[in-house]
């Protein structure tokens, strides 16, 4: 196992111990388990590009410990009642779809995973530092000047993947028997 791909493993099962410090109302600890795990995501990608160590294991490893890490964290502070259940709602909704999308695009071209864009990159950081902020804040009248950008980048990196995509699927072109 590659260095990157242990710091991928590590954010997936970290969630698991960040969702029980949640649970136990045990913030500040789970907020510092939220940094380490986004400290792994930006050292996970920078050692793979830097000492060419990208795996096929670690392209599927990489975004499922990244979804798996934000979709959970929504989830759970939407629960507790921290996050309001609509924000959440839209975070799902445009992680499903673009799964939904790269599955369907793997499907259809049987040849390669898609990239990330950047404007999906740019949106996880700003949800992982919205539910960072809500964990560390105890301010909830700031915690709007979180949830819009939050929103608004949901939403439109949700519209640039099926854009993109549809780009793709209509690029394509299947060969008929």
């Amino acid at each position: 196992m590659t260095f990157p791909n242990f710091l991928s493993a590590f954010r997936l099962i970290g969630t698991f111990f960040f969702l029980f410090f949640v649970i136990r109302e045990r913030y500040n600890i789970a907020f510092i388990i939220f940094v380490l795990q986004g400290l792994s995501d930006l050292m996970d990608g920078l050692i793979a590009r830097t000492f060419k160590s990208k795996t096929t294991v670690g392209a599927f490893l990489d975004p499922l410990a990244d979804k798996f890490m934000l979709v959970s964290s929504y989830l759970i502070l939407t629960y507790k009642n921290i996050i309001p259940q609509w924000i959440t709602l839209l975070v799902v909704l445009r992680d499903s779809f673009v799964l939904l999308g790269f599955i369907v695009l793997y499907r259809i071209s049987n040849e390669k995973i898609p990239h990330p864009r950047v404007l999906g990159k740019v949106c996880t950081a700003i949800q992982a530092i919205t539910i960072a902020y809500v964990l560390w804040s105890k301010d909830d009248r700031l915690r709007l000047f979180f949830f819009y950008p939050t929103v608004i980048l949901t939403i439109t990196s949700g519209l640039d993947y099926l854009f993109a995509s549809l780009r793709l699927f209509v690029r394509y072109k299947p060969m008929r028997s």
